[in-house]
């Protein structure tokens, strides 16, 4: 079984990075964003900086290692997306737009990427608040919530029209577009970039090949709709969350499930640790719970009373039969 440790983080959404023994996390309080962060594996609190005021629904973003968040506020016309280093404070670069549906940073903090109501994608340097590219995709493509491969290559656009639109962040030219019926509620690219895991609400994950386009692993277990995918640092596991209270770890080769953990409360997306050793949620209670992922993997005795758990047919009388002579030898008297 995996362990788990419980913060209290109040309203913290999806926005969550890791540093090394660090965990943070953007949380509302009242009118004010706060960035708050915990020493794990102890969950020591470590501090609870105020990032943002004064507005009433603002959302933001939070890169991976937790060094810059970005804030905006979707009901703004024209809107502003203002980028902070979370060291000091500061904002770093602050992009405008008409309108912002959503924001997201590249894993190496290199790239900020959003998109507006209108399609349009904007795609900007976070170091100098650059914006390289300001594209128009279709309307069918957005807008939605979107994410970046590992290697700034390429972006997700996730919309409410059952599709996915993938495009390349340097002319956000769109290369693929991928439609299954079931609304889309989550989207992650693998480590190396080839790989796109979609999470829908029928409690299903299809993970695509994203120069085919095609499906080639599909993850089946979760009872409610998935709230939440990611792949882990190293590439080896999936993780999902789902309104079903639990989160699930798969291999990202074969699709098998490899864990289960389960929460007082639904669910909210998982965020890997640097060293893919820990996997953080945050559920609709409040909380932030972290969990060791698959520490009963390279244990035979836990895999073993695993998949008798997991057996789906009832032992034949012959089988019983046999299961006890194995486990109960006779023994010997002697002469």
């Amino acid at each position: 079984m995996s362990t788990q440790t419980a913060v209290l983080c109040g309203e913290c959404g999806n926005v969550i990075g890791w540093q090394p023994r660090t965990l943070m996390a953007l949380a509302r309080s009242r009118n004010a964003t706060h960035l708050r962060s915990w020493l794990q594996p102890a969950s020591r609190v470590l501090g609870d900086r105020v990032l943002g005021t004064g507005e009433q629904g603002q959302l933001g973003a939070l890169s991976l290692d937790g060094k810059f968040a970005a804030l905006w506020n979707p009901s703004a016309s024209p809107a502003t997306v203002r980028v902070i280093d979370t060291a000091t404070g500061r904002v770093a670069f602050a992009l405008p737009a008409p309108s912002i549906e959503a924001a997201t940073f590249s894993a190496d903090d290199r790239l900020l990427v959003a998109d507006d109501f209108d399609g349009n994608l904007y795609v900007s340097t976070v170091s100098g608040g650059h914006t390289i590219v300001r594209h128009g995709w279709s309307e069918q493509c957005g807008p939605g919530l979107v994410e970046i491969s590992p290697d700034d290559r390429f972006v997700a656009v996730q919309t409410f029209h059952d599709q996915v639109c993938v495009g390349r962040t340097d002319s956000a030219a769109r290369v693929a577009v991928y439609t299954r019926p079931g609304q889309l509620s989550s989207a992650a690219f693998n480590p190396a970039g080839n790989r796109l895991a979609l999470g829908f609400l029928d409690s299903t994950v299809t993970v695509l090949n994203v120069a085919t386009n095609k499906p080639v692993l599909q993850l089946v277990g979760h009872t409610r709709g998935v709230t939440g995918v990611a792949y882990s640092p190293d590439g080896r596991y999936i993780a999902t969350t789902s309104a079903d209270n639990t989160t699930r770890i798969w291999d990202a080769t074969t699709g098998q499930l490899m864990q289960t953990d389960r929460d007082n409360a639904p669910t909210g997306r998982p965020t890997f640790s640097p060293d893919s050793q820990m996997v953080a949620e945050a559920n609709t209670d409040g909380q932030l719970r972290v969990w060791s992922v698959c520490a009963d993997c390279h244990d035979p005795a836990a895999l073993f009373a695993a998949s008798k758990s997991a057996l789906i047919s009832p032992l034949t009388p012959l089988e019983r039969a046999l299961e006890q002579q194995f486990s109960n030898p006779p023994v010997s008297l002697g002469r």
